[in-house]
C-alpha cells in the first residue's frame, strides 16, 4: 500500500501468489536444468520451500554456473548486459511510455485467487 504502485501491481502480485506446482513447472521448463531448480525453488507457494537466505541462493547460483562448465565472470556478464541493453532498445519502439491511459486491463478475475491452501481455482 506505501510502495504507491500502479493498479494492475496488486493483479500481477496475486497471480504469482496463486501458482500451483503444475503452474510453476510448466512456466520454468524451458529454462536451463542448473537455472530451472533455482527459479523453482525461488517461486515457491510456501515459504518453508523456498531458499532461506540470500546467501543460500548465491551457493546454488555458483554451483549451477560451475556445472555448466564454461566460465562466467565480468567479462561474460558484461557482454550479457549489453545485448539486454540492445534488445531493450531495439524494443524501446513498441511500447511508448507508460501512462494510466496505458496500463494493462485487470489479469485476475475475483475467482482466480485462491485463497487457502490446496484450494484449486
Amino acid at each position: 500500500m506505501e510502495a504507491d504502485l500502479p493498479d494492475h501491481a496488486e493483479d500481477c502480485i496475486l497471480r504469482a501468489a496463486t501458482f500451483t506446482l503444475q503452474d510453476v513447472d510448466a512456466i520454468t521448463e524451458p529454462l536451463a536444468h542448473p537455472l530451472r531448480s533455482i527459479v523453482r525453488k525461488l517461486i515457491q507457494r510456501n515459504p518453508e520451500d523456498r531458499y532461506q537466505s540470500a546467501a543460500d541462493v548465491g551457493a546454488d547460483l555458483r554451483a549451477g554456473l560451475a556445472s555448466l562448465g564454461e566460465p562466467y565472470g565480468p567479462k561474460e556478464a558484461l557482454e550479457e548486459v549489453l545485448i539486454s541493453l540492445a534488445g531493450a532498445s531495439t524494443s524501446r519502439g513498441v511500447l511508448g511510455p507508460t501512462n494510466e491511459s496505458q496500463l494493462p486491463p485487470a489479469m485476475v478475475a475475483e475467482e482466480d485467487i485462491i485463497t487457502e491452501r490446496g484450494t484449486p481455482p
